[in-house]
């Protein structure tokens, strides 16, 4: 990212002389410099904490509640679609002269009105994901033009909008869609995208009586808030559930981690985030109680509301569709425990999957190697509230081979004896690169249900400084 505005002035360039003075003067007076103003909202009472002051978004919104302008706030990075970019931020300079904005750090810019009263904050931060993040604070009416100025640069990823996007629970986040608890430790959300979606035949579970696609969705349709998939390792409970996100359109909240599970206010967290998720992309009963109020004049941030919600379409115009999210507790041992064991997580996790008040917002997968349902808490598993306890099991050895058919992939070497898992059937064959003589030798080790044969390939050796 460049210099933005390079020529625009600084406050340091602007008479910030306060030795002339020692009137505190109300947020709404004429000051006859920022020094001035400055002076006043440093010794300005009510506004805060006095040790703190400074040419902030705090001074921004005391100014214009003293001037009685709308304020609004806004960051890129809670509006933007995952799929979204500015190519550079050539475009804010033209915005930041016209309203002759003064260079306040690297990146961060104030407006000033004709009384030397701070009306607009603005800072520009590089952004891995989008190029950049703009963070806004000020009067409604520069907000409302610098949105316009974006949508008009903003452009849209076609490989990352191809991926599915996911946010996972983690304790201490860096940046967090949203934070809760207190202490050192404090769980938030990152977020990514799905780069490779799993596939999920129905010959790789044979049991099902089924596709994967089916029961989740027959899942999703449901009352009921729970599902269960137990079952070995590697019998492919994962690749089930990826498998269903994207046909779906499911936006998945992942929980992997136990320190995460076993948090005291992770039940709390993760459906409060889920709850509000759904508000924000206004389901039938938000879209209920806004209809309440459509029109109404009190509504005064209904333009801007309107200008957030315009940076949610694609470039041809469409509507994104809004994923319903579905949180999926991996290795989800200690979370389903039964009370009698100690679990004391279970009381609050039972009260948020009640079924009598479930709805779309309010699907949970549990993954689990637990094969004895009594190691289940039976509440967790009762009618109304759980659709159903899936056994997620080995293949035999003749759906093992129809498995691995199915998927394309070379013949086993030896017919396995014995049920094996799912990923066993579905490993690769791998390549063996060594170098011989100074030649790149390349062997193809042929995976079986048992072990691993090598097997140098016939093709001919390739040369070790050859790039290919």
């Amino acid at each position: 990212m460049n210099n933005t505005v390079k020529a625009l002035r600084s406050v340091s360039d602007l008479n910030t002389d306060v030795s002339v003075t020692s009137v505190v003067k109300p947020l709404d007076s004429v000051f006859s410099s920022v020094g001035e103003l400055l002076f006043s909202w440093v010794n300005s009472a009510g506004y805060g904490d006095q040790a703190h002051k400074d040419l902030d978004m705090a001074l921004c919104k005391a100014c214009c509640e003293a001037l009685g302008l709308p304020w609004v706030r806004f960051d890129t990075d809670n509006f933007l679609h995952h799929t979204q970019y500015f190519p550079s931020d050539d475009f804010l300079k033209p915005f930041l002269a016209k309203h002759e904005f003064i260079r306040k750090g690297d990146a961060t810019f104030i407006a000033l009105d004709e009384g030397n009263r701070v009306i607009g904050h603005l800072s520009v931060a590089p952004d891995s994901h989008r190029n950049l993040t703009i963070n806004f604070a000020g009067v409604e009416t520069l907000a409302l033009e610098l949105l316009d100025l974006m949508k008009e640069n903003v452009n849209i990823d076609p490989v990352t909008e191809s991926r599915t996007p996911y946010y996972e629970v983690v304790k201490n986040p860096a940046r967090g869609m949203s934070i809760m608890g207190g202490g050192g430790d404090t769980l938030g959300m990152i977020s990514g995208t799905i780069d490779t979606p799993r596939v999920a035949e129905p010959t790789y579970y044979p049991y099902l009586g089924g596709s994967v696609h089916e029961l989740f969705a027959q899942f999703m349709a449901s009352d009921e808030s729970v599902l269960i998939l137990s079952g070995p390792p590697g019998t492919g409970k994962t690749s089930a559930v990826s498998a269903a996100i994207d046909l779906l359109h499911i936006l998945p909240i992942y929980a992997k981690k136990t320190d995460v599970i076993a948090d005291r206010d992770f039940v709390d967290f993760v459906f409060k985030t889920s709850d509000k998720y759904m508000a924000q992309i206004a389901g039938a009963e938000a879209r209920s109680r806004a209809d309440l109020f459509e029109g109404s004049p009190l509504l005064d941030a209904e333009l801007f509301d309107r200008k957030l919600a315009a940076f949610r379409v694609t470039v041809e115009g469409k509507k994104e569709e809004p994923r319903v999210p579905m949180v999926i507790c991996e290795d989800a041992d200690i979370l389903i425990a039964p009370r009698t064991m100690g679990n004391t997580l279970m009381g609050n996790l039972l009260n948020e999957t009640d079924g009598i008040s479930s709805n779309t917002s309010r699907k949970v997968v549990f993954l689990t190697n637990v094969v004895d349902r009594k190691q289940i808490e039976p509440a967790l598993m009762r009618e109304g509230r759980c659709f159903a306890v899936i056994d997620f099991r080995l293949l035999t050895p003749e759906e093992a081979v129809v498995a691995r058919e199915t998927a394309g992939m070379p013949a086993f070497k030896e017919l396995p004896t014995e049920p094996v898992s799912l990923a066993a059937t579905l490993r690769k064959p791998r390549k063996n690169i060594k170098i011989v003589n100074g030649k790149v030798v390349v062997s193809e080790v042929v995976v079986d249900h048992v072990n691993a044969e090598a097997h140098v390939d016939e093709r001919a050796p390739v040369d070790a400084d050859n790039d290919q």
